[in-house]
């Protein structure tokens, strides 16, 4: 298994969930 694409893969994923989050919160703001 490759680690660095494993790491990229889960940075994707949590800036992915981090957009969402801040969308979330910013609408709700609103």
């Amino acid at each position: 298994m490759d680690i660095t694409l494993f790491s990229e893969e889960l940075f994707l994923l949590l800036q992915e969930f981090f957009n969402d989050f801040t969308y979330g919160a910013a609408y709700m703001e609103h």
